[in-house]
């Protein structure tokens, strides 16, 4: 999900601005069969 900025209602003409915003961020952790984990684990398969 991107950054996203949404006004907020200002229901008298005189209320201050304000905005919401909104952002989302994922991560990924992986485990192998050993117990080896992390985030940027990667194996040499030969």
């Amino acid at each position: 999900m991107a950054v996203n900025t949404t006004a907020m209602a200002r229901p008298n003409p005189t209320d201050n601005y304000q905005f919401l915003n909104m952002g989302a961020m994922g991560l990924e952790i992986g485990a192998d069969y050993n117990g080896k984990a992390g985030v940027f684990y990667t194996t040499d398969l030969d």
